[in-house]
């Protein structure tokens, strides 16, 4: 992740959304569902020169044959690097909202990615936004755990 994310491995995205496509149970996978992913606020956008959440997540609905949407957006936040739980739970408060591109029928659930889950702090505040917008359900997927 830290080669892809940091260093513009971008080639890594079609690897690593075929490893998640691989790893998502297939009840997730319907006609009336959709990917979309956590993105990077402004900041990290700038400073990689890419989002890297969103060619994973294209990789994967195109290994998945269901469409990507991209439907939130990251305030910028500390780097949750070096953070406690706690903290990156406050550090998330309120950074992810519905973006202005969310579809107008919500499709029926979403299968959310983001790469590297270590307390769910991002993936809670993401699916909540979700939730909040009327996704009837939202699966998580990650393509790293932090023990």
């Amino acid at each position: 992740i830290t080669g892809y994310k940091d260093a513009g491995e971008r080639r890594l995205a079609r690897d690593i959304g075929d490893i998640l496509a691989d790893a998502i149970p297939h009840a997730w996978v319907a006609a009336d569902a959709a990917i979309t992913f956590v993105p990077s606020d402004r900041r990290a956008r700038r400073k990689r020169g890419f989002d890297h959440m969103a060619k994973v997540a294209d990789e994967l609905a195109e290994a998945l044959g269901m469409p990507c949407l991209p439907m939130l957006e990251k305030l910028p936040v500390s780097d949750q690097r070096g953070l406690t739980r706690a903290q990156r739970f406050a550090n998330m408060a309120g950074a992810v909202r519905t973006s202005p591109g969310m579809p107008a029928k919500a499709p029926g659930h979403v299968i959310l990615v983001d790469d590297v889950y270590t307390t769910g702090a991002t993936l809670f505040a993401a699916s909540d936004a979700l939730l909040e917008a009327g996704i009837p359900r939202v699966f998580c997927a990650t393509f790293a755990r932090v023990p």
